[in-house]
């Protein structure tokens, strides 16, 4: 800051007394050029600062109501001065003159503000004050940097400016450069300030000319003035200061342009649309297109702050609120949004509240709404099509009619049923699902809306091997989609205000059951262990303490078993549940005693169950809890059954880990579960419960084995076991083969039974051969040709099969007695013993010429 001193009449006098005459230029001021004042002047004028020029593009002319801040000097009283030639004595007494004298009054200066702008392709322009014209208007050259200082006061002024490219940039002061140069950037919006004792007792104004838009209104004392998020450059500047009770001509216009809020919306079939902002459209309208997600920002580069944006999606209810300029809603899963709620934060909070409206599929514009206030629509299944968004400054009017901003109903349910999908919203007193359709729940939405009071509907599902997913609220998905999986059970309960206003009931229609009793605030409906499916429910919200629509005893039905073992050499384990394991796997280690009961039950019912131990056999059925078995005889099978209304609605599963088997299949209600005769015992088993009707936990075949062996069938054939009890028929043909291999070489002898009597005939053969698995064939060709049963045709042979042969022409052979028998070996080949005079031979087929041939399967496929 400069300061102008004011120079004393006394000072004058004096110098002029001791030195004699002087120049008059002795007495000017030095910051005037030579010959702007005279020695008779007692105070000198303020200098004006230069208007600026230049050739190539001139300033403007300064402001017509600027005032010359330079005027006359207050009149002086003049001192008489002594004659250079007088005497001594005379210029003594004019020196020694005790006249009194006045000193000059101080003139107070009117302080200046001058100013200079650096502008694209000419550079510094020279310094113009007191709201005179910085930069150009009519070039399109754009101001790039300032300096400002004042002058002829204490104080100081700050100033700083928006740069292209840059933003706001840090203040500073008195005649420093605030902005940028050699960059080419533009300067877009300025702000100055006063401190200091100028600050007192005048405002600091100014105005910029935007590219474009032309002079804006004038802005004071740290207000923005110009424009920022539009690229508008400033090309001139004015500034003047003015008393704090002035103001200058045309003060209120609008000084400063900016964006204050931004949104972007991804539309369906669109994708993200271009961003709009303060209260143009974002999404469409007449073409029935959803808005999928938004992104709002605070686009002000003055209020700092942040705006928060809340989307509901179809399916998933209320997200967590996104940030400013993050992603609200979804993207790619053809979700629309179906209501939100937008809230400012920080400074830009405390200065502007924001209104915001949507247009919505078959109701078109909905009413304003502010301050996180949800707007849309909710347990109705409509889309957001469009959004406006508007700031209006702290406590202004909306920016249009806030009647119908929102709608919902008190409480609305949506279902997702098994080969349907979703259903239309209900509400009210709502049903979702169906009944009498055997068609299962799969996933549901529940919201409840009370605009008066504060609090959440919180809800979870039970689903197929699943179980309880994770709690969810206010619309969001509980169960699932698209992996055929039913809901089977629910919880349901409110949360804040509306738990102290409501009650909320519900109850299940559950396959098998039907409709179950009412449940309420938090309480399980349905079934979980018994694997059924939640079919519908129904949802009913009643005022606090009323009474509940219906019965309330029995919501919930349940399935419950509990049973244990005791293992040689470990002896009693812990009990386990309904598909725990109960003994061990993998350790050799054989049952010898088993417990079970049912558990508390809402079904009425008991459990019976024995062993077949081993040496001992079956025992007599015990129940609910009693020890079935004896120790040190391994359990070697078992059998459960239901009594009472347990055996009426459900079935009781059970299977055992056998050793050297491995899991057998699943027996139900008094069948057997294991072996008996083959020695193998028992070393764990598993317990099920199911609902009448029910599908079997898993494979119901091979539950059961008694069998060794060959085993007659009814057609004549038979089965052949292996010493695991298991029907094996590739391994009784192997060995079939093997024993006929080993008789290789044997001579025929008619009627010769055994290897050991030194020979055997054909049918002998094939009746050794047989006799060694097991299996008991007539001892002739008469008689078997009747054992097993009958094969088409030689390409249907497979190797064990029997063959026939007649060598008679018809019609004089008698299929009642065939002549010869072999053993097909497959591929052609056959085993026999061929006709006296050889041996156990390995031949062809073709070689018998056999006019008719007979096929007969001993074991069966």
């Amino acid at each position: 800051m400069k300061m102008r001193r004011v120079k004393s009449i006394n000072l004058l006098v004096a110098a002029t007394l001791l030195f004699g005459g002087v120049p008059a230029t002795a007495f000017a001021d030095p910051a005037q050029p030579t010959g702007s004042a005279t020695a008779t002047e007692a105070s000198d004028p303020v200098e004006k600062p230069e208007v600026p020029e230049s050739p190539e593009i001139p300033n403007a002319a300064p402001s017509d109501d600027l005032e010359d801040p330079a005027g006359e000097a207050p009149e002086t009283e003049v001192v008489p001065q002594p004659e250079a030639n007088a005497p001594a004595e005379k210029r003594e007494e004019v020196l020694t003159d005790e006249t009194p004298t006045e000193s000059a009054p101080l003139v107070k200066e009117r302080p200046s503000i001058s100013y200079r702008a650096h502008v694209s392709n000419v550079g510094w322009q020279k310094n113009v004050a007191d709201g005179q014209q910085a930069g150009t208007t009519g070039h399109s050259l754009a101001v790039e940097a300032l300096e400002i200082e004042l002058e002829g006061i204490e104080g100081s002024v700050s100033y700083r400016t928006h740069v292209s490219n840059i933003g706001w940039q840090s203040a500073v002061v008195d005649g420093a450069t605030a902005g940028t140069t050699g960059r080419s950037l533009s300067v877009e919006a300025l702000e100055i300030e006063l401190s200091g004792e100028v600050a007192q007792d005048y405002d600091v104004y100014y105005r910029v000319h935007s590219a474009n838009v032309g002079w804006l209104g004038w802005a004071k004392n740290g207000e923005p003035a110009g424009t920022a998020g539009q690229s508008l450059a400033v090309e001139a500047v004015c500034v003047q200061l003015m008393p704090k009770d002035q103001q200058p001509e045309g003060y209120g216009a609008p000084a400063f342009r900016e964006k204050l809020i931004s949104y972007q919306a991804h539309v369906s079939n669109v994708g993200w649309q271009k961003s709009v902002a303060d209260g143009d459209t974002a999404g469409t309208t007449g073409r029935s297109l959803g808005i999928e997600a938004l992104k709002v920002s605070v686009a002000s580069s003055v209020y700092a702050g942040g705006v928060s944006c809340q989307s509901y999606v179809r399916h998933n209810g209320w997200q967590s609120a996104a940030a400013s300029g993050q992603v609200s809603g979804t993207t790619g899963q053809d979700l629309p949004v179906q209501a939100i709620r937008l809230k400012l934060d920080g400074v830009i909070a405390e200065q502007f509240d924001i209104y915001y409206r949507v247009h919505v599929s078959y109701t078109g514009w909905m009413g304003w709404v502010s301050n996180g206030a949800s707007a849309g629509t909710v347990g109705r299944d409509l889309s957001i099509e469009a959004v406006q968004i508007e700031l209006v400054a702290k406590g202004g009017a909306a920016p249009g009619g806030t009647a119908s901003g929102f709608d919902a109903p008190l409480i609305s349910a949506q279902g997702h049923v098994q080969n349907v999908g979703w259903q239309n919203p209900q509400a009210g007193n709502c049903t979702i699902g169906t009944t009498g359709k055997a068609l299962a729940l799969e996933s549901f939405s529940l919201n409840v809306n009370d605009e008066a009071r504060t609090g959440s509907v919180v809800y979870q599902a039970h689903s197929t091997n699943i179980g309880w997913q994770s709690e969810v609220a206010d619309g969001a998905l509980a169960g699932t989609t698209g992996r055929s999986l039913a809901v089977q059970a629910v919880r349901m309960k409110l949360t804040g205000e509306l738990e102290q206003a409501y009650d909320l009931y519900y109850r299940v229609h559950s396959a098998t059951f039907g409709w179950l009793d009412w449940a309420c605030n938090g309480a399980t409906a349905g079934t979980v262990s018994c694997n059924l499916s939640a079919e519908a429910v129904q949802i009913m919200l009643v005022e606090k303490g009323a009474n509940a629509p219906g019965a309330t005893d029995v919501p919930y039905r349940d399935l419950s078993c509990a049973y244990k073992a005791n293992v040689q050499g470990l002896g009693w384990q812990g009990a386990v549940g309904m598909r725990g394991t109960a003994g061990t796997t993998g350790k050799g280690a054989p049952l010898e005693q088993i417990s079970a009961s049912l558990g508390d039950m809402t079904t009425p019912g008991g459990l019976e169950y024995r062993v077949h131990s081993s040496y001992i056999g079956w025992q007599d059925y015990v129940a609910d809890g009693a020890e079935s078995g004896y120790p040190s005889q391994p359990v070697e099978a078992m059998s459960m059954r239901l009594t009472g209304d347990a055996a009426r609605f459900f079935d009781v599963y059970y299977r055992v880990h056998v050793s050297t088997i491995g899991w057998m299949g699943w027996a139900s209600n008094g069948g057997e579960a294991g072996t008996t005769t083959l020695g193998l015992p028992v070393e764990a088993y598993q317990v099920i419960m199911v609902p009448k009707g029910t599908a079997a936990p898993g494979p119901t075949s091979d539950a059961y084995r008694n069998k060794k062996g060959a085993v007659k069938r009814s057609d004549g054939s038979y089965d052949w076991y292996n010493s695991y009890g298991v029907k094996d028929r590739g391994t009784a043909i192997s060995r079939l083969m093997s024993t006929a291999n080993s008789c290789l070489g044997i001579p025929y002898v008619w009627d010769g039974m055994w290897p050991q009597d030194g020979g055997m005939d054909c049918s002998s053969f094939t009746w050794y051969v047989y006799n060694q698995l097991g299996i008991v064939l007539g001892e002739d060709t008469y008689h078997q040709m009747s054992d097993g049963y009958r094969v088409g045709s030689l390409s249907q042979a497979k190797p064990g099969d029997l063959i026939l042969m007649y060598y008679n022409q018809a019609p004089k052979y008698n299929p009642l007695l065939p002549e010869h028998v072999v053993l097909y070996a497959g591929n052609g080949m056959i085993y026999e013993e061929p006709n006296f005079g050889g041996k156990c031979q390995y031949v062809p087929l073709w070689t018998k010429y056999a006019g008719k041939i007979e096929i007969r399967r001993i074991i069966h496929d």
